[in-house]
């Protein structure tokens, strides 16, 4: 597999592990307990990392990468998100 398809697959990847756990946000109702929330984000890091150590094959490891970047965004996005919150709220 070429570099190009990899990082295509990086990206996309990421775009949807950062959508589903938007929408499990929403369907969980996740905004009203915050851990729940946290360990969402945390895990899916982990799970990313995982994936990304024990995968045998190039492609294992781009979803490996996106899985991963993607908890490291969704957790950002929310620590960005509870700060606005808490000042400018």
């Amino acid at each position: 597999m070429g570099k190009r398809s990899l990082l295509l697959v990086r990206l996309l990847v990421f775009a949807v592990v950062l959508g589903l756990q938007f929408l499990a946000l929403e369907a969980l109702q996740l905004g009203a307990h915050p851990w729940g929330l946290f360990l969402m984000t945390v895990g899916t890091y982990v799970a990313g990392k995982l994936l990304q150590k024990y995968s045998a094959s190039p492609m294992g490891k781009a979803m490996g990468w996106g899985v991963r970047w993607a908890g490291v965004a969704a957790l950002g996005l929310w620590v960005s998100f509870m700060v606005w919150l808490a000042f400018f709220w």
